[in-house]
Order: structure tokens, then C-alpha cells, then sequence
């Protein structure tokens, strides 16, 4: 495996498309012999997906066969049958090819071991580590040591590494990237694939939807710097530093620089860690937490279970799982079988007390790193609620509450692992969740068990309320896809949240029915909320990628902020346009209260009159003006200047829409600091000013030098200041012995001297400072915005409302029949209920109009309506 630091030049081989039925002529220049005709991308297919696969000589000959024997011409037809039988005999051929990693016996399935020697038999082996012999390593070159080391801690995470501007996969991780992303191998006898670095998010995305984790291994320092650092700490290191920046999971898909679109509106995908203890023959307790990465709030909760799991069956349809953590060996296997139900789940056992981490590592953690506050005293009061009144430095939990903190605890090990705790743990938010059907609901934390209608995972499964396996695909003919007309992400998830959990209190489902009757009478203001809605982006999971954006400081110790990034104006384009957008959400959300504005007095709904008109406390935070915000030499903020913090809301979004010129910084991925903002980006650019002016001014010099006013400094590559001359002057003249020939085109050639690279040096060194100033600017807009994290917040939840009971109203308005206003009788003896002419939501668009027979119920007892 040869793996060149720094070489954008090397030959790369990109995603081939899938290929359509008709006959495709383009071939993969690796399998083409030149004998004989190429054979149609068509044919290199596997698993269904389309690839080209590299051939060795030695098979290319046997391919040739296959041709000839078939007699493929480029325009040719072949039936289906020659067709699939040519596919199958070219995937034996390259099958057949034995890659370097395949002859290594500790490797095979009976041999292989983990980092500390042990075999998959071993109750205690750990998959995510891998046994690497000493000796093969000693026979490596640094960059293939590089490798296998970071290979051998994650063994069991595809990892994409990067060389240069490219990533590249390698050995076995190569062969999963060609059969499932249709990449090519590159030639030679080790299994060798890459991309180009903006294409990064595709090809990621698609492995993690598939189930595989992915590790991003970043280069962290130039060839430059790794010289320095050889001259300061007396290594003789020959290749770049690299670290791993993130590693990637169906459960911990996350925001960085390289992101690429949200996931679907309607998509949530949650991390769950579960652990469980059998009580006796019937019950069993049940400790979980689980969060949705691209939102960040933490559900924990503690409740005794019967030993048909009926809670946590009810707790997994209302939030399905996409990874579980539970420790290895100690989940019973009636849990495991359950979870087996839920499709696509990545099963992720962890070694207990070392990775799922029990109280006291858990809280031991919390304290030390000091993400909720630096004391216990800060945190958000969910987790306090949980700790036991009597530890003073608050490292123990209440026994209702110790399997919720240890699952909080697992979950927090597999966020380090990944590099995501700060961006996440920052935010703070953490709450109680108490299933509202289990025997102890409401023993920790807030008891809503008697505000909500308990609809379990059968009756969810049986009435066709949501699709119960959380298979997103199955949702048509559901009661929530029938009715879910919302515009915005948000409140997609918030009305799913409503179905699954009915009101039970009939006071809040009249407030609810109030805010639908006054939006089906206001059609006009309907329609034109309608468009408002459209036009806002998800400003939920927007928000959270902001606050990923500034989370980090320039100089903070985590490997993707010594990330060497070759398109990292791209990506600073896409934070950009994710911030404009964002602001121009929440404007929105002022266009809905102006919408309303002039009809405010006629508003009957007091929950639809709150939502509008509700002005938000002003006084959350500080509003930290970023144009006179910067960052000393160690990281540390200066300057920070608070300003009005009684600011409306839409002046604030003003301010930060002032903040800078969005086009303008959309089009260059930079937002520069305004004159006398920041010390540094002043200081760098009077640097710059001072480099060029001595440039001009040695170029004045060579001109009179060499007696010839026509020079000048040639700027193309990296390789500026380039003295051009031609060559008929220099042939009439002697070429100076300090000058150094660098390039050359016809008629002219282009010289270097030992003044103009030590100038050119001091202007690398200063742009670099510049550079390193207005990437500063940008993580503090970023952060600045971040301050003010709850009162956006309280924006997105009343748009989240509004857009639900919007739906609602839409559905109600366009039904094909009469609906009514179910009315609630008060003081009745028993529960009663009485349905006339009742026609069931979902199956009426599905039948033809007239063909549905309306049915009457009656339960409890009879009526006089």
C-alpha cells in the first residue's frame, strides 16, 4: 500500500453512477485489455449496485474470453440471460483476486484477535479493536503504520483517510466502499479506493444509512509543520500527523465543516442506550436514554417493567431506535429478541464499567469536564433531581434513578468516541422521561402519566396510528400520514408526538379544537400562513448546527480544529447560507405575527392568541456585539462588549442580519471584521501592505539591475512573484547568478531569487494570520447567535405549534364528508362515548366517495344528545 502524503496530482479514481438497462459503453479503464472490446459498466454489477472492479493482468485474458465467447461488440444487443451470465463469470474472475489483507492468516475468521489477544470466542473479546503482529507492522512504511495503528483501535469502523486532497480507503474497507458506494479499485495487489474531499458528505451519508460506522481520519498538520515539529522536538518523523476528527453511526450522525443536508423533516433517528435487571418471574426494570444527535436533548428514565416488556415495547414505537448501546453478555435475551423487531438497528455492545460507564464514572465525568457547569450545583435540574441527597460532591445517584445515569453514562462514552460530547453536552439539555404506562411512572421527574392517553405499541400497530416498527417507509395508510399536512420539520415531529400521545384533560383538547375552528374560519389568513410555513427551513436542527459551528474556538484541543482542510471555503459557504437561512426563518416568524396583527381583537382561540402575540423574556442573555468581540493568543474571548439587552426580537434578528453582508459573504465564505474591530486582522493586514510595498520596491531595484523596465512579478500557482522576462532580452544579456529558473512558457522565462522566496515566505506567514483572524470572526458570529440558544428556541416551538394545529385544520376543512366537534359531557357517571355516521380518517381517501358505509358506536351506555 503506498500512501503519498501530499500528492493531488496522483491518479483518482470517482463514483461511477448506476447504470440504466440500455447498453452503456463506458468502460473502467482498469479492466479494459487492449485486445479486445470493452465490456458495458452494465455487466460489472454486484449486490445490486453498480461498480467497476478492478482486474490484475492475469485475469484480463479470461475477460477477453467472456467477450469473445459472448461476441459483446459496443452495439450489440444481448438477451438478459448471456447478460447475467457474463456479469456472474467477470465478478468470479475479479473474486478470484487475492488482496494483500486476504493472505494474512491472523486476519481470517478463526485467527483473528483483539488489540489485547483475545478471540471472538472470549466472552470478553472486543470487536472494535484488532490485533495487529508486530512483525508485519516493523515491515511497513510510516504512512501504512499510520494506518494499521489507528485500524487496529477501530477495527470496527470503515475507515476514510485522508491523503492529500483525497480520502482513501484501503484493505478490507476498500472493498466495502467499492461494493456499496461503485467506486473502482486502483491497481495493485492491496484493495485501494478514493474520493475527492467535497464529496466527502455523499458518500458518508450512504454508508452510515447502510449500517456501517465510519471513522473521518484527518490530516492535522502541513509537511511544513511536521518539518517544524521535527526541528523543535528532535523526531525524525516522515510522514503527517493524523487524527481521527469523527466517527459516524446510524445513531451519532452529527453537524461538521464537511456536513452535507439535513435529514428528511419527517426522519428522526435516536441513540439509545438500555440496560436491564430481572426483579422476579414477572417484572423486570428497565433503565434507558436515549437522544436524537442532530437535536441534542437527553431522555433518561427508570421504570419496572412486566415480563412482557409491554412499557418499553410502548417507548421503542414512540421513538424508534437506529443504534442501541447495551452491555455485552448482560441484556436478557427477551430485550434483545424485542429490539431485533425494530429494522435497521445497529447493535453496539459495550464492556461494562469501562465503556458503559456506571454512576460513579458517569457523574465522575460530568464534574471533571464541567459541559453542565463547574459544580453538580449548576446542572440542569433533571439530572440533579437524580443524584442522592446524600453525597455532598454529588457522585452517587438515588436507587430510582442509578441504571438512568449509567445509560446517560453509555451514551456519553460513545459521544467521546465519536468526538461529538462538547458539541452536544453544551447545550444542557436534559430531561426525565417517564413512560406514561409503565408501574412506576412519575417516581423521578415530572408525572405526566395522567395528562396523556396511554397508547401502547399494539393499539399504535392495530389502529393504524403510526407505523409501530418506526420503518418510516411504512407509513402510508397510517392515521399520521393521513393527516400530516405541516409545512416545517418541527411540526412534523411535534404532531407525531400529539397522535402518539393524546390529551386526556378536556380543558387543553378544547384550547386545541378552539385554535383549529379559528384557522378553518380564517381561509384567506389560512392560506397565506400556509406559504409562510413553507418558506421556513428546519429551524430546529438549524440551530443546532450553529451552535456545532461555534462550539469550537480556534485554538481548542480537538482534531477537526487542526483539521487541514484543502476546500474549506466551500464549506464555510455552506455555513453561511445555513446561517442566512436560519435568520431568515425567524423572520418568518415574525411575517406570522404581522399576518394576524390586524385581526388580533377578533381572536376567540387563547391559545392561538398566546402563540402569536407572546413576547419572549428579553433578558436570557446578553447580546454580545461580534464586531467588537476577538480572541487572545490562548483562545480566550476579549472585548466582549454586551449592548441593549432588552432588544424585541425583531430587533435582534436585525442585529445579527447587520452583522455582516450576506451575499457578499456567500459568495467569498468569508465574513471580515469591520475597521478597528480586531487588532490582529488590522495588524495582518498592514503586514501584508508592508511585504508587498518591499516586493515593488526589489523590483524596482532588478529592473535597474539588469537594466530592463519591462519585468514584472508573474502571480499564477502557489508559486507567486515569479521576476518573468523574455527570452529575447536575456539573450542579449547575462542571466544573474542569483537568479533560479522556475517556469518557463514560450517567449518567456520565470526566475526565483533568495530575496523575492524569504519575501514571499513573510507574506505566507502574515495571509496566514489574516486568514486565522477571519476564521475567528465567523466561529464568533456563530457563537454570539448561540447566546441566545433558549429564546430561538421558544420561536421554533410556538412555529412547531402553530404548523400542527395548522394541519389539523387543513385536514378538517378538506374532508370529503361532514365533521363535527366531539363535545365533552360533564359529571357523567361512567366514561361514555357515542360516534354517529363515523367514518374512519384513513380509509375514506382511500375509497371512492359513496362506497364508505358510516358506522355508529356507543360504549359505556346510551345518550340523549
Amino acid at each position: 500500500m503506498e500512501i503519498m502524503d501530499n500528492s493531488p496530482s496522483q491518479s483518482r479514481f470517482f463514483s461511477k453512477k448506476l447504470q440504466s438497462k440500455t447498453l452503456n459503453t463506458s468502460t473502467n479503464h482498469n479492466a479494459s485489455s487492449p485486445t479486445s472490446t470493452p465490456i458495458p459498466n452494465r455487466f460489472c454489477t454486484s449486490a445490486g449496485v453498480g461498480l467497476s472492479p478492478s482486474i490484475t493482468p492475469n485475469a484480463q485474458s479470461s475477460l477477453a474470453k467472456f467477450q469473445c465467447s459472448f461476441n459483446i461488440s459496443q452495439n450489440s444487443e444481448v438477451s438478459t440471460l448471456k447478460c447475467e451470465s457474463l456479469a456472474d463469470s467477470i465478478m468470479n474472475i475479479t473474486q478470484n483476486i487475492e488482496y494483500m489483507h486476504e493472505k494474512q492468516t491472523w486476519l481470517q475468521s478463526t485467527k483473528i484477535k483483539d488489540k489485547e489477544g483475545r478471540k471472538p470466542t472470549d466472552p470478553d473479546y472486543n470487536p472494535k479493536s484488532l490485533y495487529v503482529p508486530p512483525e508485519f507492522i516493523a515491515m511497513k512504511t510510516p504512512a501504512q503504520k499510520q494506518w494499521w495503528e489507528i485500524k487496529s483501535q477501530n477495527f470496527d469502523t470503515i475507515l476514510i483517510f485522508k491523503v492529500g486532497k483525497f480520502y482513501e480507503l484501503y484493505h478490507m474497507d476498500a472493498v466495502i466502499a467499492v461494493r456499496e458506494l461503485g467506486l473502482s479499485f486502483m491497481k495493485g495487489e492491496i484493495a485501494h479506493c478514493g474520493f475527492p474531499e467535497v464529496a466527502f458528505a455523499r458518500f458518508a451519508e450512504t454508508l452510515v444509512d447502510r449500517g456501517f460506522k465510519i471513522a473521518r481520519v484527518e490530516q492535522t498538520e502541513t509537511p511544513k509543520q511536521m518539518e517544524q515539529r521535527n526541528k523543535t522536538q528532535g523526531h525524525s518523523s516522515k510522514v503527517v500527523r493524523r487524527e481521527v476528527c469523527s466517527i459516524e453511526s446510524k445513531g451519532t450522525k452529527n453537524y461538521s465543516s464537511l456536513s452535507g443536508e439535513l435529514l428528511p423533516m419527517d426522519t428522526t433517528q435516536y441513540l439509545y442506550a438500555i440496560t436491564c435487571r430481572e426483579l422476579n418471574h414477572n417484572e423486570v426494570e428497565v433503565g434507558f436514554c436515549f437522544i436524537d444527535t442532530q437535536i441534542g436533548t437527553f431522555h433518561i428514565g427508570q421504570f419496572i417493567n412486566d415480563r412482557h416488556l409491554s412499557s418499553l415495547r410502548t417507548l421503542l414505537s414512540h421513538y424508534p431506535p437506529a443504534q442501541l448501546l447495551y452491555e455485552k453478555n448482560r441484556l436478557p435475551q427477551s430485550v434483545l429478541f424485542l429490539l431485533q423487531l425494530y429494522p435497521g438497528v445497529v447493535f453496539d455492545p459495550l464492556i461494562p464499567g469501562k465503556e458503559f460507564w456506571d454512576v460513579s464514572n458517569t457523574l465522575k465525568y460530568l464534574t471533571e469536564s464541567k459541559y453542565l457547569g463547574s459544580s453538580f450545583h449548576e446542572w440542569p435540574t433533571p439530572i440533579k433531581s437524580l443524584l442522592s441527597p446524600n453525597s455532598s460532591l454529588g457522585l452517587s445517584a438515588r436507587s430510582e434513578g442509578e441504571m438512568a445515569v449509567s445509560c446517560l453514562g453509555a451514551v456519553i462514552w460513545c459521544l467521546v468516541r465519536c468526538k461529538l460530547e462538547k458539541n452536544i453536552l453544551s447545550l444542557k439539555r436534559i430531561e426525565i422521561h417517564n413512560p406514561h404506562d409503565s408501574k412506576t411512572a412519575g417516581s423521578i421527574g415530572k408525572n405526566n402519566s395522567l395528562k396523556y392517553l396511554v397508547l401502547d405499541a399494539t393499539a399504535l400497530h392495530n389502529l393504524d396510528v403510526i407505523d409501530a416498527s418506526g420503518d418510516t417507509s411504512k407509513t402510508k395508510g397510517t392515521l399520521l400520514y393521513t393527516i400530516d399536512q405541516c409545512a416545517s420539520g418541527m411540526g412534523k415531529r411535534l404532531l407525531r408526538q400529539w397522535i402518539c400521545n393524546p390529551l386526556t384533560n378536556p380543558k387543553d383538547i378544547i384550547k386545541r379544537q378552539e385554535a383549529i375552528q379559528e384557522l378553518i374560519r380564517l381561509k384567506p389568513e389560512m392560506n397565506q400562513l400556509k406559504k409562510i410555513l413553507k418558506s421556513i427551513p428546519d429551524l430546529e436542527r438549524l440551530l443546532r448546527k450553529i451552535h456545532t459551528f461555534g462550539v469550537h474556538k480556534p485554538n481548542d484541543d480537538h482534531p477537526d480544529c487542526r483539521a487541514v482542510l484543502y476546500e474549506e471555503t466551500i464549506y464555510n459557504k455552506r455555513k453561511i447560507h445555513d446561517f442566512v437561512n436560519c435568520l431568515n426563518g425567524l423572520r418568518s416568524s415574525l411575517e406570522i405575527t404581522e399576518l394576524f396583527l390586524p385581526i388580533l381583537p377578533e381572536l376567540n382561540s387563547l391559545l392561538l392568541l398566546k402563540l402569536l402575540t407572546s413576547e419572549i423574556d428579553c433578558n436570557d442573555s446578553t447580546i454580545v456585539n461580534i464586531n467588537t468581540l476577538s480572541l487572545d493568543e490562548s483562545g480566550n474571548e476579549n472585548n466582549i462588549a454586551p449592548t441593549d439587552s432588552t432588544q424585541s426580537l425583531k430587533e435582534l434578528i436585525e442585529y445579527f442580519d447587520n452583522s455582516f453582508v450576506a451575499e457578499e459573504a456567500r459568495k467569498s465564505g468569508k465574513i471580515l471584521p469591520l475597521p478597528g474591530v480586531d487588532i490582529e486582522y488590522d495588524r495582518a493586514k498592514e503586514d501584508i501592505k508592508e511585504v508587498e510595498k518591499s516586493l515593488e520596491n526589489y523590483l524596482s531595484e532588478q529592473k535597474k539591475r539588469i537594466g530592463n523596465s519591462k519585468i514584472k512579478y508573474w502571480y499564477g500557482g502557489k508559486m507567486r512573484y515569479q521576476i518573468e522576462i523574455s527570452e529575447d532580452f536575456l539573450k542579449k544579456t547575462r542571466q544573474p547568478d542569483d537568479y533560479t529558473l522556475v517556469s518557463q512558457k514560450k517567449g518567456i522565462r520565470r526566475f526565483m531569487t533568495p530575496t523575492v522566496k524569504r519575501l514571499l515566505e513573510d507574506m505566507i506567514r502574515v495571509e496566514e494570520r489574516r486568514d486565522k483572524a477571519i476564521k475567528g470572526t465567523m466561529v464568533n458570529l456563530f457563537r454570539s447567535f448561540d447566546q441566545h440558544f433558549t429564546r430561538w428556541e421558544k420561536v421554533v416551538s410556538n412555529i412547531a405549534t402553530i404548523d400542527a394545529l395548522c394541519s389539523l385544520a387543513i385536514f378538517s376543512g378538506a374532508s370529503d364528508g361532514p365533521m363535527c366537534i366531539p363535545e365533552f359531557l360533564p359529571n357523567t357517571q361512567k366514561p361514555t362515548l357515542r360516534i354517529l355516521d363515523g367514518r374512519h380518517p384513513t380509509l375514506c381517501r382511500v375509497v371512492e366517495s359513496g362506497n364508505f358505509i358510516p358506522n355508529d358506536i356507543i360504549l359505556g351506555g346510551k345518550l340523549k344528545c
